[in-house]
């Protein structure tokens, strides 16, 4: 997430379309982790599988708003919402 602050910022300050090629990949990739996160804290099944051995747990909720609002799913709405927008980026780069 941290790199496409910069990514992003860079290239909207700059104007340039071009950063869309750096920072679609990342989204994908965040989209991707945040994706298993939210499993491993929501679904038993995926807790199982132990990434994490030391230190903070995998599978803690730190945040848990409404009963499905945890920290990856915020991070995975961002993720949707890069990716939506470079998408419509792309397509309407497309058009013209």
């Amino acid at each position: 997430m941290y790199p496409l602050v910069l990514i992003l910022g860079i290239g909207t300050f700059q104007n340039d379309v071009s950063a869309k090629k750096f920072a679609l990949p990342l989204a994908v990739i965040g989209w991707f982790i945040s994706t298993y996160h939210y499993l491993v804290q929501k679904v038993p099944g995926f807790a199982e599988i132990k990434p994490c051995v030391s230190g903070v747990p995998c599978n803690a909720q730190y945040i848990n708003w409404l009963g499905f609002i945890t920290i990856p799913f915020l991070a995975w709405t961002a993720f949707t919402l890069i990716i939506i927008s470079l998408l419509i980026l792309t397509i309407k780069q497309r058009k013209q």
